[in-house]
């Protein structure tokens, strides 16, 4: 049956349903309101069809787009460039090029992809695989706010489309298709205005823009966020980008490190990093990875998982109520503080107290290590080194007396990041040192803290189910 006839057939249905109804218009039946609802929704998608129809004629976007966080004292921002190419309808390969901004701070992320592999970079650094942990934000994400969910497009105005997102399933999902830098857990944002700038007379989409408020960690943020497409055509261009590319890395010399240390450490723009921290003592070693997500001094999401055999096991969001897990004090104090903001302007504030650990003689080049380690120890003062170690709980380095308690920081050579934070402590009949708390980060900027959410809270019902089975067969 054709189109037209289907919306003739279904109009004609409910005036025949509605003659043999006595009941008044306030009082319709359901399936009389669900009819009226789908022809409602078929005329307005046949109103931007043409938009759809065009969108898919060109083979080729360039456009610029901008991304605005604000709390109301912080304002993080996110400016980026990028071309997409498309094939028979799909996306073909893109290539965009993002930067954030904080303050005086800012760093570049460079995303490629082509088909159904994706690539990253930072900084200009070489490119990596990426495993879909953080993907930009593409023409495609828009596209698909519009004709997804539940919720009714409102055209009224000519050349503009608009869509007040209030359906709750599609604002569980969206925050995760686009590079949000903040966690948006459920229930934290009501709704999102959604809106699509079109040129009315050959239909080619011009822009779009979201903006949403979302109440989370303690703070209210606005999300501001726009891109205006620049350039569309029928062809595709091929995108100049060299995967082989390395860049040239050279050492940084040790009497300068101070100053590429604080050039290095941006910790206002990396919004998202791991922490894989363990406790060492003796040959007992509990170890685990948590993945972070802060904004100025909020923390938006703590997700944590066992390290097993080099695997992360069991991820989960983290709540107040687990106080009780083994690395319940842990993980209070890294959901509390930003430690790799502290440890960084630790370093930069008592530079001098630190002494640079020498390197073996005789290493050969490749045997010596990828870092310069800096050391500050104390005798027979656990409290000294508790105090550096703020709300980390460092009880179990605790040695009879006389003892040495010491803090080492790995910097790496070449970039002059903060590596690893490492509290150790020893006695003068030990041989080597095998106390430690360790932390080590990674991953700065390197996934999408929405990703997290879905999966913490897919792994938090699944044991809280089965948690309920246990219970059951209990009382059985």
């Amino acid at each position: 049956m054709k189109k037209g006839l289907k919306w003739v057939f279904l109009l004609a249905l409910i005036g025949f349903v509605a003659a043999c109804d006595t009941q008044t218009v306030k009082e319709k039946k359901p399936e009389i309101i669900e009819l009226e609802k789908k022809i409602e929704e078929g005329k307005i998608f046949d109103q931007i069809q043409p938009m759809l129809q065009t969108f898919n004629e060109n083979n080729y976007y360039q456009y610029e787009g901008s991304l605005v966080v604000d709390n109301g004292t912080e304002q993080l921002t996110k400016d980026y460039q990028g071309q997409e190419n498309y094939q028979e309808g799909k996306l073909n390969s893109y290539y965009i090029q993002t930067q954030v901004k904080e303050g005086n701070q800012s760093t570049q992320f460079d995303f490629y992809g082509q088909k159904d592999k994706g690539y990253i970079r930072s900084d200009g650094t070489n490119w990596q695989t990426s495993d879909g942990e953080r993907l930009p934000d593409l023409l495609v994400s828009y596209l698909n706010l519009m004709v997804e969910g539940e919720d009714q497009l409102d055209l009224s105005q000519e050349g503009q489309v608009k869509k007040e997102i209030t359906d709750k399933d599609q604002l569980r999902l969206l925050p995760s298709h686009f590079d949000w830098p903040i966690a948006v857990e459920e229930g934290s944002i009501d709704s999102v205005s959604f809106t699509m700038n079109y040129d009315p007379k050959s239909f080619q989409i011009k822009k779009f823009e979201l903006q949403a408020q979302v109440d989370t960690g303690g703070s209210s943020y606005q999300l501001n966020q726009i891109v205006q497409i620049k350039k569309a055509q029928v062809d595709a261009i091929p995108l100049d980008v060299d995967l082989n590319s390395q860049l040239q890395e050279s050492v940084i010399d040790s009497d300068s490190l101070l100053e590429a240390f604080k050039k290095a450490n941006l910790s206002k723009v990396y919004y998202t990093y791991g922490i894989n921290f363990y406790h060492q003592m003796d040959e007992s070693l509990d170890e685990a990875m948590v993945y972070v997500n802060y904004l100025a001094s909020d923390n938006l999401l703590l997700a944590y998982g066992e390290v097993k055999d080099k695997k992360v096991e069991d991820l989960r969001l983290y709540t107040k109520d687990l106080m009780d897990d083994r690395f319940g004090k842990d993980l209070t104090a890294f959901s509390q503080k930003n430690y790799y903001d502290y440890f960084v302007n630790y370093f930069i504030e008592h530079f001098d107290d630190f002494k640079k650990v020498d390197e073996k003689e005789d290493q050969s080049e490749e045997d010596r290590p990828s870092y310069y380690s800096y050391r500050y120890f104390v005798e027979d003062n656990l409290e000294d080194i508790n105090q550096i170690g703020e709300g980390l709980d460092l009880s179990f380095l605790e040695k009879p007396s006389p003892a040495i308690y010491g803090l080492d920081l790995m910097i790496d050579k070449v970039s002059g990041k903060l590596v690893s934070v490492i509290f150790w402590s020893a006695t003068g009949q030990e041989e080597q040192v095998q106390t430690l708390y360790g932390i080590h980060f990674s991953q700065f900027n390197a996934f999408n803290p929405n990703n997290l959410v879905i999966k913490g809270a897919k792994a938090d019902q699944s044991v809280s189910e089965e948690a309920e089975v246990t219970s059951s067969d209990a009382v059985e």
